[in-house]
């Protein structure tokens, strides 16, 4: 391997040129192509752009002998206060495009720059170092370095990161990016015509090399090097299958692929590559940002679930933990964000319930969802102990949690169930119903947030007013929508097979 930082010679093959982008297209560029990694972690910033130029790169590297599909992720970003950062996200594509979406597909490096100069060498050092050409000679040459440049349109992409797909792809697959084939499948990206030009030269070169190749041994690794060069140019996700598998190096092979370029490229490419996690995901109309497992909000959940855990005939794990912001449910929540008492608590449901509980809140009786009784009668029911609300999710694997904030106020409390208890709450002398259960959280242990909300996350107790016939944990049940709002979204996994 060459060393990086010396601009390798170009090939001896056809050699095209690139048009320039609209100056419109590359005003809005700078906002719709930043990596939303990079938004979540820098908080809003811009792509810089100068004159005809936008200084963002999308690298991808194939190496079908070694098992490897990656995509690299290039940018000099402007922050709000006018600091300028190079940005780095590497992805392994089977792990953040495939079936199962893994929260490391990604990993990012962010690198402080000191002017915009300095941004602009970084970026321009760093490009040099993985394709091996200049970012200037970018669209000149077709070397073959350890990453291909591949030159997009500036239309508006469509990016979810790995934290937020993966929590995705846990939801019923209507119609998800999830390819289960042992076919290539045309990642979701709109390539630029130049892009598509080059592809379609090296299926050429191709057809050349099965016509002209002196010897099949020789024939078998230009056709493997070739189609490194031509996934790496357009890329593909291949799912669980051996990348190894999909050299182009039969001429029904590459007349497939050239088949594949006009439908998904030419013909219709928006309708035909459009990321049903991400349509999915924007008809939510809800944020998802992660918590870092350092973070002190993440830490306070991990308590609460684990102090909450009664004994169950399964292993229960939390995975992973989302914040959530939707601005529906926190207008509505607005009515009674003053009133008193109001506390963190669990509510499960079943994977097939999510999209809809995302998309539109959760809902009191909703025609499509199974009733899983109404002990208090119709209303939202919720609970201090996660061992309560995991009973909910019916899975034996993985299930979603929501932990709510919940305007209770001044509850009616029971010790039994009481389907009449609705009547009850009628705003003025009670706001909600407590469920008083046989184990508590003990209360000596709760943790009162920033803004006030209580969580009750002191270890489970036997209640000294327990009884036989009572409720085995704490319910609180809540009548009108607007008392809620969702905060984090936990995903927790089941292991049936412990005793």
């Amino acid at each position: 391997m060459k060393k990086a930082g010396k601009e390798r010679k170009p090939s001896t093959t056809t050699v095209i040129k690139a048009s320039k982008p609209k100056r419109s297209q590359l005003a809005a560029a700078t906002t719709h192509h930043v990596d939303p990694a990079a938004t979540a972690h820098l908080g809003p910033a811009a792509v810089h752009a100068d004159k005809d130029t936008l200084f963002s790169a999308r690298l991808h590297r194939v190496d079908m002998g070694a098992e490897e599909n990656r995509e690299l992720h290039l940018q000099v970003l402007r922050t709000d206060n006018g600091s300028y950062y190079l940005w780095e996200r590497m992805t392994h594509v089977e792990m953040h495009y495939g079936h199962d979406v893994a929260l490391d597909a990604s990993s990012t490096k962010c690198v402080v720059a000191a002017n915009v100069g300095d941004a602009l060498h970084k970026f321009q050092a760093a490009f040099l170092a993985k394709t091996g050409i200049t970012w200037r000679n970018r669209f000149l040459h077709d070397a073959r370095g350890d990453y291909t440049f591949v030159d997009v349109d500036l239309g508006r992409p469509q990016h979810l990161t790995s934290e937020v797909r993966h929590v995705m792809a846990l939801l019923p697959p209507e119609c998800n990016f999830r390819p289960r084939t042992p076919t290539p499948t045309p990642l979701p990206v709109l390539l630029s015509k130049h892009t598509i030009d080059r592809a379609i030269a090296l299926l050429d070169e191709m057809r050349s090399v099965l016509a002209t190749a002196p010897s099949r041994t020789r024939q078998r690794s230009s056709l493997v090097l070739l189609s490194n060069h031509f996934y790496a140019l357009v890329p593909h996700c291949f799912g669980h299958e051996f990348i190894g598998r999909h050299v182009l190096d039969t001429s029904t092979r590459i007349d497939t692929m050239a088949s594949v370029l006009t439908t998904h490229f030419l013909v219709t490419p928006k309708a035909a590559l459009q990321d049903p996690l991400y349509v999915q995901f924007q008809a939510l109309r809800c944020d998802l940002q992660l918590l870092s497992f350092a973070s002190p909000a993440r830490t306070l959940i991990q308590t609460y679930f684990d102090n909450t855990k009664a004994p169950l005939k399964f292993s229960l794990t939390l995975r992973c933990v989302y914040q959530v912001d939707k601005q529906i449910e926190s207008d509505r929540f607005q009515a009674f964000a003053t009133l008193h008492n109001r506390k963190l608590l669990w509510h499960g449901s079943a994977l097939t319930n999510w999209s809809s509980i995302l998309q539109s809140g959760l809902k009191i009786a909703p025609a499509n969802v199974r009733t899983n009784g109404q002990s208090f009668g119709t209303g939202l029911y919720f609970s201090d102990s996660v061992s309560r609300s995991v009973g909910y999710c019916h899975s034996n694997k993985v299930g979603l949690l929501a932990l709510c904030e919940v305007a209770l106020g001044t509850p009616y409390v029971t010790a039994a169930s009481d389907a009449s208890a609705k009547r009850r709450v009628d705003g003025v002398a009670y706001d909600s119903v407590h469920g008083y259960g046989s184990y508590l959280p003990d209360s000596g242990f709760d943790h009162i947030m920033p803004d006030g909300v209580t969580v009750p996350m002191g270890k489970l107790a036997r209640s000294d007013l327990a009884t036989e016939n009572g409720l085995e944990y704490n319910e609180y049940i809540v009548y009108n929508t607007a008392q809620m709002r969702m905060r984090y979204l936990v995903v927790a996994d089941f292991d049936t097979r412990v005793p």
